[in-house]
């Protein structure tokens, strides 16, 4: 029986691989956990669209990454911290920061490639920035891209 694998089965094959299976193994098995759908003709052509679709959208999302990428190099990201008079800062930046700055600059991406350029996005902190100055922070794309962050102190009475 050919079969259309809805997820990657270790030994048998990848997710939207066609695949040749005994009846039993397909009827007993793949078809009762919805892991595998029989491969008809509908269904093959179903696929087939269904992965033109998604490499369309791929490389729009990889176009985009070009153009994020372009901008962010040429971006500084300021955050203000409060400090006290002696220049120790209260509180620091973390990765879900940075990330939300980066989320705000790149408004121009269209709504529906959104999560997942967002979702390829990696910020590279050893520890939460905690000190005033210029730090420059590593942000993982398809190909790593660093970008700066500048802290700038704000002073607070005590």
């Amino acid at each position: 029986m050919k079969i259309i694998l809805l997820q990657n089965i270790k030994g048998l094959g990848k997710k939207f691989d066609i695949k040749e299976v005994s009846d039993g193994y397909a009827r007993n098995f793949l078809f009762p956990k919805k892991i595998a759908e029989i491969a008809g003709d509908k269904s093959i052509k179903k696929l087939e669209e269904y992965k033109n679709e998604l490499k369309k959208k791929e490389d729009d999302i990889n176009l985009l990454f070009k153009e994020i990428i372009d901008k962010l190099s040429e971006k500084e990201f300021h955050f203000s911290v409060e400090a006290d008079k002696n220049d120790k800062v209260f509180g620091s930046i973390k990765e879900e920061d940075v990330k939300k700055e980066i989320e705000k600059f790149i408004s121009f991406v269209p709504d529906n490639l959104k999560q997942s350029v967002i979702g390829k996005i990696k910020i590279k902190l050893e520890k939460p920035l905690k000190t005033l100055g210029l730090h420059t922070v590593e942000i993982d794309f398809p190909n790593n891209k660093k970008i700066k962050i500048n802290i700038s102190l704000n002073r607070i009475s005590l």
